[in-house]
């Protein structure tokens, strides 16, 4: 009775969820959540037949996959455009 009038803590996060919880979480399908835990690309645990995550690590996997921005200067842009055409334009490149 104690426990439930104390003020919950951030530890609350690390606790154990399972597939369709974790569905939610990153909102990815069943079996593309499966397919990240086979390959170990993302953390989880399988006890038996079932595959168990926490929601903590959960969220932590998704804040690590974040790109980080870089500042580019025109030139740089148009030079990157460039280098990912996939063939060059019959009249050339306009600048």
């Amino acid at each position: 009775m104690v426990a439930a009038l104390q003020p919950q803590t951030s530890s609350d996060k690390h606790r154990l969820v399972e597939i369709d919880e974790t569905c939610k979480i990153t909102r990815k399908a069943k079996p593309t959540i499966y397919t990240l835990a086979r390959k170990g690309l993302i953390p989880a645990y399988k006890k038996g037949k079932k595959l168990y995550f926490y929601e903590d690590e959960l969220l932590q996997w998704i804040e690590s996959g974040r790109k980080q921005m870089q500042a580019m200067s025109l030139q740089e842009q148009a030079a990157q455009i460039v280098h990912g055409a996939k063939r060059k334009p019959k009249g050339g490149y306009n600048f």
